[in-house]
């Protein structure tokens, strides 16, 4: 059972060989390809020096974004590695090698798994608010935009906590992209991440594919992996409103290409999305006074 672990990379490199010289010993993972998003610092120089048998560097030709970077590192993993399984990393993730080989286990015994993932963690330890949620009716999709509406009427998709505290084994819709593994061959022929997908809404995309081609997806409660949440994104995208505007372009193109939601209607979502634009400014005036803590 070849496993591969994909880790994307973009100007963060101590991030990621602080994740690979804390794997590359991992007998369950067989190779680790880390993909340079054409990062324009020395990553890829950096990442050089860690380059091994083991450790294989994809540099990409340019910077097409989580989905395209974390693509070629799957289409790697299949076609040259002969991966059976891949998991797929941030650089700002820690896990165990025992948490490797449960996921891998229920990818291998569960015929209709397509992918398997452990429970987010901060730093601190605290449980992340959605280590899994629903695929969001077109209504939820767009009010879930709104910092405000969400608050106000508790617009979510999420699950109860009794559900994850009633089964060790969840079947859900759609897990964190932090930390996550699928079969290679399953991956590659229903998944593969959305490449105009730039950064928001990738792992909604994959759960959606697998789920409408009979694939399950599974978070494993009893397993937890540490998320310095947003680390290499905060250090590429600092500005609030800059985040905004990707998160409303992704949702955007999954209301029209997943949801079909007509191009009548998307004008007036679009222009609602808009608006919200001045709720980021507000909140990014906000978060310059009282600074959110991701510990």
């Amino acid at each position: 059972m070849i496993t591969t672990c994909v880790i994307l990379n973009y100007n963060d490199y101590k991030t990621t060989v602080s994740l690979v010289n804390s794997i590359v010993n991992f007998n369950s993972i067989d190779y680790i390809v880390v993909v340079d998003n054409k990062s324009t610092d020395n990553s890829f120089f950096e990442l050089k020096k860690i380059e091994s048998n083991k450790v294989h560097l994809i540099l990409a030709d340019f910077n097409g974004g989580y989905g395209y970077g974390n693509n070629l590192g799957v289409l790697y993993s299949f076609n040259k590695l002969n991966a059976e399984y891949t998991l797929i990393a941030n650089p700002d993730v820690y896990f165990s090698e025992k948490t490797v080989l449960k996921l891998r286990k229920i990818l291998h015994e569960i015929k209709d798994a397509g992918i398997s993932a452990p429970v987010p963690v901060k730093p601190s330890g605290q449980h992340q608010k959605r280590p899994a949620w629903m695929l969001p009716t077109i209504t939820q999709e767009v009010l879930s935009a709104s910092i405000l509406i969400s608050k106000l009427f508790s617009i979510n998709f999420e699950y109860k906590n009794s559900y994850f505290l009633e089964n060790d084994l969840c079947i859900v819709d759609v897990v964190q992209g932090s930390l996550l593994m699928v079969k290679t061959n399953i991956m590659t022929q229903f998944g593969m991440y959305d490449q105009e997908f730039f950064l928001y809404g990738e792992e909604q995309v994959i759960a959606k594919k697998f789920k409408e081609n009979g694939y399950k997806t599974f978070l494993l409660t009893s397993e937890e992996y540490i998320h310095d949440h947003s680390t290499s994104i905060n250090k590429s995208y600092k500005n609030l409103i800059k985040k905004r505007i990707l998160l409303f372009k992704s949702k955007l193109l999954y209301l029209e290409k997943y949801m079909k939601v007509n191009k009548f209607k998307l004008v007036f979502i679009k222009l609602f999305f808009n608006l919200l634009l001045i709720e980021s400014f507000i909140a990014s005036i906000y978060l310059s006074f009282f600074p959110k803590s991701e510990n």
